[in-house]
């Protein structure tokens, strides 16, 4: 689903005017997610629709991870973008269900132009995800309705508010170069190397036909966790894929052992805002136990979502398959990348 590099900070250090992150940052970085994911769920009593609180709860996670943490017209500039770009994103999805074939080739284009985004803008990265995310999940799985809009839209003014109320309360460190500046470094040729776009495209493409082709569930996810695994530092990406492996199963467990108190709303969305704040708190800390919280925050939401919509039985299931299914391709596309990056690499030696 939605990773920060233990190592980003080294990365970032290099040549930029880069704080480390402290403890009162993550303290009020977990302060945002309880406010946000609270009054989001509250929306569900508020507007008697529990389906608008649930949206509006994963668009609010969302939206604080995107949070670049820089000037108060950057941040909110930033959550104004990202929201546009995922609708836009969900809308694009829509039309390609119309192309049996072409959407195979149009998806693919999207991956390669995502995939030329380096992990050091964090920012833009990001922003590619949560993109294609939409895209897959538009495309594949969910067709987004009025109530999915909405809830997004509160969301995204929830964590606006929150956002503007913590400039003025705690003035954030400047953790990075603010997304215009990123920008600019990434049209001056600060990219990934177009053969790792290429495999990420090609693979993601395989991974969601096939998907498709065996009838999972939900083959968006098959594709989401392809595209947060794959990287260009190889050794990283193998070191995820079985981080995320072990944490999406811990994860799973935890949920199963609570999964049968989750029919009292408030105990669920009481997991709900918990396992939510303990997301920024995590992220860049571990990434397996970040993966833990992770899949035990989408997990309940998509628990409280499946509730609203009728029903939960499959919820656990396809959630374990599709994971770990989409690792499995995230690892051939590294086996891919590092013999292409070997190649490349023997090529430079002077003869």
């Amino acid at each position: 689903m939605l990773p920060v590099e233990k190592d980003l900070a080294n990365v970032l250090q290099k040549g930029r005017n880069f704080k480390p992150i402290t403890g009162s940052a993550l303290r009020m970085a977990s302060i945002r997610f309880f406010f946000t994911t609270t009054i989001a769920l509250s929306l569900s009593w508020i507007f008697n629709d529990a389906k608008l609180g649930g949206f509006a709860c994963l668009a609010a996670f969302m939206a604080l991870l995107s949070d670049d943490k820089n000037t108060l017209a950057s941040r909110l500039g930033g959550l104004c973008l990202t929201f546009i770009c995922v609708m836009f994103s969900a809308g694009v999805g829509l039309l390609l269900r119309d192309l049996p074939e072409g959407k195979w080739f149009l998806l693919g284009l999207c991956v390669f132009g995502a995939a030329l985004l380096p992990f050091v803008e964090s920012f833009w990265w990001l922003l590619g995800k949560y993109s294609l995310v939409f895209l897959f999940i538009s495309l594949f799985d969910f067709v987004p309705n009025e109530a999915a809009i909405l809830g997004y839209l509160f969301g995204f003014l929830l964590a606006g508010v929150v956002i503007v109320i913590d400039h003025f309360v705690w003035k954030a460190d400047n953790l990075g170069t603010r997304p215009m500046a990123q920008l600019k470094d990434f049209i001056g040729g600060n990219k990934n190397p177009l053969y790792f776009a290429a495999v990420s495209g090609l693979i993601v493409v395989l991974a969601l036909w096939s998907a498709t082709f065996f009838d999972f569930m939900q083959p968006a996810w098959v594709g989401i966790t392809v595209i947060y695994l794959l990287d260009m530092r190889v050794h990283r990406g193998f070191i995820k894929s079985f981080q995320r492996i072990l944490g999406t199963l811990v994860g799973y467990l935890a949920v199963m052992v609570l999964f049968p108190f989750t029919h009292d709303s408030l105990f669920l969305g009481a997991m709900i805002v918990v396992s939510a704040m303990l997301i920024p708190v995590t992220l860049p800390k571990n990434y397996t136990i970040a993966n833990v919280v992770i899949t035990t925050f989408i997990l309940f939401t998509l628990d409280w979502l499946m509730k609203a919509y009728g029903g939960d039985g499959n919820l656990l299931s396809w959630r374990l398959y599709d994971t770990l299914y989409g690792v499995v391709w995230a690892l051939i596309g590294l086996g891919v990348i590092k013999l292409m990056k070997s190649f490349e690499n023997s090529n430079k030696q002077p003869v």
